[in-house]
């Protein structure tokens, strides 16, 4: 009887509880990211939760990114839930790691506009291996850049933009004026509550000014291939490609005339050389006696 009273007790509190949906805010406005059963909403704020970035982007490219939500408001029998991380599977890294490359782990805090606090995980692939000198300057370069840009942006624009891959091509391409990279890839977004954001500050990187002038002379040299007519190389696909030229064909050749039919005549042979015999000595001797 005990045990039937059990089971009458949990399928009336399941049946109490309501399916509602939660709703993304900041990003994705007002697109779903899923539903809970709930009895009362009061207990379900304050709780996170997982979702893949494909089901909320619809892009299948964005399927090896998840991001991290926490419900913080009810409102209208709804759910609204704001991003707090950012993570890339592990299964995606490894297949991007190769013989003959190196790859540089860098994590690092980072101040926001609005003094929240950010834990910042990025991962370099250079298209070689490289010394230790420039994978130094790499990682404090990389610091000094992420700081920068963070500053200006509050939280949720800065998240934005690395979802967007506006943070990474900008400062890749900063990066690259010390060494090429193949790859540049953020592993992890995590917020920090605990640290106080007068702590984090931006280090000052030294050979700023000459990898600054590098990148103005590549954009110079980008915004006059833009003005001439193609933005990208012509071998190169994509939008911005230059129109398709035919390709310049040889001129045709003139008709081969028939050689002359000459009359068929004996051929004389030439005659056989003789061959003089080496005479010797005595017997040249012989000869004159």
């Amino acid at each position: 009887m005990a045990k039937a009273k059990k089971t009458d007790s949990s399928v009336q509190s399941w049946k109490k509880k309501k399916w509602i949906p939660i709703l993304s805010e900041k990003i994705y406005d007002n697109s779903i990211i899923g539903e809970t059963p709930v009895e009362d909403p009061t207990k379900i704020i304050g709780r996170s939760t997982n979702v893949n970035m494909m089901s909320v982007s619809g892009d299948m490219k964005k399927q090896n990114i998840s991001i991290m939500y926490k419900i913080h408001n009810h409102k209208e029998n709804k759910f609204y839930a704001v991003p707090i991380g950012y993570k890339t599977s592990p299964a995606y890294i490894k297949r991007l790691v190769r013989r003959g490359r190196d790859r540089i782990d860098a994590s690092f805090l980072v101040k926001t506009k609005d003094d929240i606090v950010v834990r910042v995980k990025v991962i370099l692939l250079t298209k070689a291996l490289v010394y230790r000198s420039s994978r130094s300057q790499l990682k404090k370069l990389l610091e000094y850049e992420c700081g920068e840009h963070s500053v200006k942006l509050d939280f949720y624009q800065f998240f934005n933009d690395v979802l967007n891959n506006r943070f990474q091509n900008k400062t890749r391409s900063m990066l690259s004026k010390v060494y090429p990279l193949r790859t540049f890839l953020v592993k992890e977004i995590n917020l920090e509550e605990k640290i106080d954001p007068k702590d984090v500050s931006t280090t000052p990187f030294k050979g700023l000014k000459k990898i600054q002038e590098k990148h103005k002379r590549s954009m110079e040299k980008r915004q006059q291939r833009r003005e001439e007519g193609g933005d990208r190389r012509p071998h190169a696909r994509g939008p911005h490609r230059p129109p398709h030229r035919p390709p310049v064909r040889a001129a045709p050749r003139p008709p081969v005339s028939a050689a002359p039919v000459t009359e068929n005549k004996e051929v004389e042979k030439p005659k056989p050389v003789e061959e003089k015999k080496e005479v010797k000595p005595k017997e040249e001797a012989e000869k004159k006696e």
